[in-house]
């Protein structure tokens, strides 16, 4: 799961977010948005934030995808709208 996609689901803000894991609002922004990759310090943080939910692997994918020209924000545009249309069957 991208940190996106968690910070999404559990309705978080990226202050909030920085402040549990020990770092500026900033680099949790960049974070989010795959331009930066996490040290294995900061990415065991957030591994530990987030009961393993968002991992070093995750946002590997998610920087490689970044680097492809497919932004984070995008996928989760399209979990938003795949929840939308569920909701309403």
């Amino acid at each position: 799961m991208t940190l996106a996609e968690y910070l999404y689901r559990q309705d978080q803000s990226n202050r909030a977010f920085a402040a549990q894991i020990g770092v500026s609002i900033e680099y949790v922004r960049l974070l989010r948005a795959a331009r930066r990759r996490p040290s294995p310090h900061i990415a065991e943080r957030i591994e530990q934030a987030t009961a393993s939910k968002v991992t070093l692997d995750d946002f590997n994918r998610a920087y490689r995808a970044q680097e492809q020209g497919i932004s984070p924000y995008a996928q989760l545009g399209a979990m938003r709208r795949r929840a939308a249309h569920v909701g309403r069957s």
